[in-house]
């Protein structure tokens, strides 16, 4: 359009300047001829006016043209200058086109750019992930291997323990083994000594009881065979053969004032004092007890009876004191 418009215009103007070279000659002409004339006579005076006249019609003519390509020239100077004005604003469009698509590549090189930087931000983010990526896989990697091998040490450590465990767990059960059938040995051989002495306990309880019974037997045994023998043996033969054997004991005893005891004595015919047993004492005194033991022993053998009728192997008698005898 502002092609159409520029081309109008100089077509416009081109007519302008051919209409007012037009309206110059003739107003040149005119002027000349009316300057250069002589002065006419009387009758050519009218012929003056008239030419008057007509320059004043082609003046009013001229004025009107005048008037008419002043007002062609005011539409082309307005035409010029909407036309000028649209150039411009065509120009100040076009610029702002030119701008707009300046700003358009602009933006659109700076979103690219952008959008650029932006891959490339994202490309190196994922290639930190994946260089982060594999760090941590080579951290696990060697994580895992330190941990294996740690595990393994481990297993190693543990198993050096328990085996130095099972050692000292045999060579303990080895000793408590040991020490068990040391034990077992010993509650055998205490058991054993244990039965043994029951045994010779039970034996010696036994053997007293038996002895018992036979003093006791031979207590009335020789009750009876003295009651028998009363007639055949004088109570004093017998009285004074205990007597001896009484005084023989007694020279014997360092301690005859002490208190009194009561002694059972076995012998044989010749007098060797077979068993003598006291069996009690004043005050139970164990003290007074062995002395009388001593003194029986030192006096084995007893005195023998004069006559062997009498024998008795078997008697009993009491010391006592010798202010109380």
């Amino acid at each position: 359009m502002g092609r159409f418009f520029k081309e109008k215009s100089g077509a416009l103007l081109q007519s302008v300047l051919v209409h007012l070279l037009v309206v110059g000659l003739l107003y040149i002409n005119i002027v000349t001829s009316s300057t250069s004339a002589p002065p006419p006579s009387a009758p050519p005076l009218q012929a003056t006016m008239l030419n008057s006249k007509d320059v004043q019609k082609y003046a009013e003519e001229i004025k009107k043209e005048q008037k008419r390509v002043s007002d062609k020239e005011k539409k082309q100077r307005e035409l010029e200058k909407a036309v000028k004005k649209q150039r411009k604003d065509q120009e100040k469009t076009a610029k702002r086109i030119e701008q707009q698509k300046k700003d358009r590549i602009r933006k659109q090189t700076a979103l690219k750019e952008k959008q650029k930087l932006l891959d490339q931000q994202k490309k190196d983010e994922e290639e930190k992930k994946e260089r982060n990526r594999k760090k941590r896989l080579a951290e696990k990697r060697v994580k895992d291997k330190l941990k294996k091998k740690q595990e393994r040490e481990k297993a190693r450590l543990a198993e050096v323990v328990r085996k130095k465990k099972e050692k000292s767990d045999a060579k303990k059960k080895k000793v408590r083994d040991k020490q068990l059938a040391a034990k077992k040995e010993a509650d055998k051989k205490k058991i054993a000594a244990n039965k043994k002495i029951a045994r010779a306990k039970a034996r010696k309880r036994r053997d007293k009881a038996r002895m018992d019974a036979l003093r006791k037997k031979e207590l009335a045994d020789e009750e009876k065979r003295m009651e028998s023998d009363s007639l055949r043996e004088t109570a004093l033969e017998k009285q004074g053969w205990h007597n001896k054997m009484v005084a023989k004991i007694r020279s014997r005893w360092a301690n005859p004032d002490l208190g009194s005891c009561t002694v059972f004595v076995r012998i044989n015919r010749e007098g060797i004092i077979q068993e003598a047993t006291v069996t009690s004492c004043t005050n139970n005194d164990e003290s007074l007890k062995r002395s009388v033991e001593l003194a029986i022993s030192r006096a084995n053998p007893l005195p023998k009876p004069k006559s062997p009728d009498i024998f008795r192997p078997t008697f009993k008698f009491k010391f006592k004191p010798v202010s109380s005898r």
